[in-house]
Formats: structure tokens, sequence, C-alpha cells
């Protein structure tokens, strides 16, 4: 339960307190929700029942159709619906598969980059608390701009050091909320982002099943691979920000207590706070443009018309035929001419049409009786219109 992490304090360890809350939060909702949705009678195991029994009808209908897969088709279904009954029916599997890759292999790969690099490594959320509280024992001490001698009884460098650009209350103030807010808001963004896909894996495992919905399964699993790229990404840069900060403040803060004035420090980590900050959003953003917004276009992708259009049967083709004498024609599938003119002198009987002679004139020739006239398709309305017109010529009738 979420509610069971451990609720962080303020002062001195608020930014490990707010981190490992996350981070209890995360790893909750990820087996909570999971097992929330694979149990029996729960969203997610209703639909990958109706999924997989739609898939077992697909293949017993093949099977009656005659289309008998080959073995190599065999092996691919088998591979498939094991590989969904494991994603979707075994949380041990899943932790082990995907649960413990996401949410755990990004500190294990940094740490041991950073420790073949010399960056340090160690606990990352300890030492991310350290430099919070070299902030806040700075702002204790000050920057020195009022203690008017140094330790050798010298005066303070750089002038006249009470003309500071930026006092140092208003400059340490923003430093320590940048660093705050960019810390929690990219790592809690990373890890419950990658806690909820976690917790939906029953409900897209499914979708692998079938070549239509096979796209949201890539999707899904290709936003997985992002989160898992972009905390990598986010770890390393704030191994590089741990490197230079510890080092940095541990001197100032050195100096400060010997009472060396340090006008400058203030400034200088508003500024170095700041563009670790948009450096590591930038991360993010490149992160969005390779692997997430791709995978989010694939999923709207699959539910798109054209993908519905090729799940139904196709119609008919109608293919052109070689010319005709008199004009073009087209053939349809059983061979015989559509051609509009060919087809009007067959129904009209016309010499040189290779027509036979109707079977009515046949059988009155038969019965000695006289051969009834046959009127052409089309010509009967233009007799018509010939029979009112001498009508009219000759006037009205005298009774």
């Amino acid at each position: 339960m979420i509610s069971a992490c451990p609720i962080p304090g303020t002062g001195n360890n608020f930014l490990s307190g707010t981190l490992l809350f996350i981070d209890c939060a995360t790893q909750e909702l990820a087996g909570e929700g999971y097992r929330a949705l694979s149990g029996s009678g729960a969203s997610g195991g209703i639909v990958l029942g109706v999924l997989l029994t739609l898939f077992v009808a697909t293949q017993g209908l093949r099977l009656l159709g005659g289309q008998s897969p080959t073995a190599w088709e065999l092996l691919l279904l088998t591979l498939k619906l094991g590989a969904v009954l494991t994603l979707a029916g075994s949380w041990d599997a899943y932790r082990v598969l995907v649960h413990d890759v996401v949410l755990r292999a990004p500190a294990e790969i940094i740490g041991d980059i950073a420790q073949g690099a010399g960056l340090g490594g160690g606990n990352l959320i300890s030492r991310l608390q350290q430099v919070d509280q070299g902030m806040l024992t700075l702002t204790k001490l000050g920057s020195g701009y009022l203690d008017v001698g140094s330790a050798q009884g010298a005066p303070p460098p750089d002038g006249d050091i009470a003309r500071t650009p930026l006092a140092d209350g208003y400059a340490l103030a923003g430093a320590r909320i940048i660093y705050l807010v960019a810390v929690i808001a990219v790592f809690g963004a990373l890890r419950l982002i990658s806690g909820l896909l976690l917790a939906l894996g029953p409900l897209f495992a499914g979708f692998l099943l079938f070549h239509a919905t096979r796209g949201l399964f890539l999707g899904w699993a290709r936003l997985l691979f992002g989160s898992l790229l972009g905390a990598v990404v986010v770890t390393a840069i704030l191994e590089v920000e741990l490197a230079l900060l510890l080092p940095w403040l541990s001197e100032v803060l050195t100096q400060r207590i010997a009472r060396i004035a340090t006008p400058s420090a203030p400034v200088e980590l508003l500024v170095l706070v700041a563009a670790f900050g948009l450096v590591s959003f930038i991360g993010l953003r490149l992160i969005w443009s390779l692997s997430l917004a791709p995978a989010l276009a694939n999923m709207k992708a699959e539910l798109s018309a054209a993908d519905l259009r090729q799940m139904l049967p196709a119609a008919p083709m109608m293919t052109p035929s070689p010319i005709l004498s008199g004009g073009g024609g087209i053939v349809s599938n059983d061979g015989m001419s559509a051609n509009p003119l060919v087809l009007v002198e067959r129904a009209e009987g016309l010499p040189g049409s290779g027509s036979r002679v109707p079977d009515v004139t046949r059988t009155a020739e038969a019965r000695g009786e006289p051969a009834p006239s046959i009127t052409p398709l089309g010509h009967s309305y233009t007799r018509r219109i010939r029979a009112i017109s001498a009508g009219r010529r000759q006037g009205p009738r005298v009774r």
C-alpha cells in the first residue's frame, strides 16, 4: 500500500525522504497494480480471457478452412502464446524479466560507469541529500560580505563586496528551489510513469496475439524502453552534477567556516543548479523525440480506419483487358467481357456481334406463326417520340 510509504520530513532530510517516498510509491504502484489487474475477475484478466478466446477461435477457423500452419508458424504461435501467459499471468516471472530491469537496471548501470570513470558512485539519493544539506549550511553562514576582515586580518577580496549583483538570500533560495524542483520533477516523472506502465502490463500483453493490435503492445514496450533509457540519461547527468557540486560546496563551506568571504558563491551556485536542471530537461526531451513520441504515434496508428479495413475480406478486383474491336473493355475475374458496347450488341442481337437469333423468333417460326417484331434495346423510346410528332403534324382527329 502506498499509504505505508514513509512520509518525508522537513529540514535536513526533505529531499531524500521525498525521493524515497516516490520510489516506494512506484514499487507499490507497479506490484499491487499488476496483481490487481491480473487477478481472477479483474478487468485485465477479463480482457485477456476474451483475447485468448478470440485467438483460439481464429486458429480453429483457419484449420476448418484448410489453412494448416507450417512448422515455423506453429513455433511462432507457441512462443507468442507462452510470452503472453508469462507476462500477464506470472508475477514472479514478470518481476524478474520486466519490473526489475526497468526500475533497478539504470542505477546499477550508471553506478558501474561512475565508479569506472571516477565520478564517485555510491548511493545516489544520499549524495543528493548531501548537496541539499550543503546549501542549507551555506545559507546559514552566508557569503561573508558582512565580515570586514578575513582570518588573516586582510580586507575581503574583490573590493566592496557589499555591492553584489544579487542578494545572498535571493540567490541561495533560488538555487535551492531550482535544485529541489529539477531533481524531484525528473526523478518522480520517470519513476511514476514506469510504475504505471508496469502496472498496465496484463492489459497490453494480450494485444500481442493479433496482428492488428500488435502495434499497441509494441508501443507499450517502447514506452517502457523509453522510460528505462530516460532513467539512464538522467542518472548519468545527476552523477556528473554531484561530482561537481559536492567538492565545490565542500571547498566553499571550508572557506566560510574559516571566515573567508565568498561573495560570488551564491550566484555561482544558482548558475550551476540551473544549468544542470536545464540539461536534465533537454535530455528528457531528446528521449521523448527518439522513443516516446514514436511509440504513441504507433499506438495511435493501430486504431486507424486503414488498419481496420485490412482486417476485412478483400473485394473482387476488376482488371483491364486488351483493347477490343470498337473500344477498350474490362474483363472481370470470371473471364467475361464487361465492355459496354459488346454487352449492348449482345443484348440487341445486332449482326456481327456474334449473337444468335432469339429463342422467341424460333418458337414462332416452328408454329407457323408470324414472327413478333423485336425492338432493339433503347429504340422503343425513340419510336414513341416519332409517333407523337407525326400525330401532331396531322392535326386533331374529327370524330
